[in-house]
């Protein structure tokens, strides 16, 4: 997940609380219209003040839950955002990148072209620090088993990339 901007963050803050006030002031407006001066004219419609009172408190509710779902909204990005702070400090700079390259390597020892077979094994060898020759069945087996804790081999993933620039 990409960090938000903290310009994207005030914006997305502004844009939630504007639409909260938006809302109010509809509702406000609603309730009041009565007291503004030139009612009477919209008195003539009968029953419609009590419709009225039921509208600008429902435009009321729907301010209250566009503010919640804004607050929840940031409060869930800020636990994203520690989460990923949280397994980058645990798994390194590149743990999603790692683990995916693993899973596409995995992959590739069921290719039937044996280069890629043997280019897959060897970047596995060097990336997991693991020796289970070009078998697809084992190396799933183990991935399967270890690929929430897996960290890679220090300086495996780079050596990797590099190599197979080559």
């Amino acid at each position: 997940m990409k960090s938000v901007t903290p310009q994207a963050r005030w914006l997305e803050e502004f844009l939630g609380k504007a639409a909260v006030w938006i809302t109010v002031f509809l509702g406000l407006l609603v309730i009041f219209l009565p007291l503004l001066p030139g009612w009477g004219a919209i008195q003539r419609l009968g029953e419609a003040g009590f419709v009225r009172v039921l509208v600008g408190f429902l435009f009321f509710y729907v301010a209250a839950m566009i503010r919640e779902r804004y607050q929840l909204k940031s409060r869930f990005m800020d636990l994203m955002e520690a989460f990923d702070a949280f397994n980058t400090a645990l798994f390194g700079k590149n743990f999603k990148v790692t683990r995916e390259a693993v899973t596409y390597l995995v992959t590739s020892l069921a290719s039937s072209n044996p280069s890629v077979r043997e280019k897959a094994h060897a970047l596995l060898v060097r990336m997991t620090g693991q020796e289970m020759g070009p078998d697809y069945e084992a190396w799933k087996k183990w991935w399967d088993e270890n690929r929430l804790t897996f960290t890679p081999v220090q300086g495996g993933a780079g050596e990797a990339r590099e190599r197979s620039e080559t």
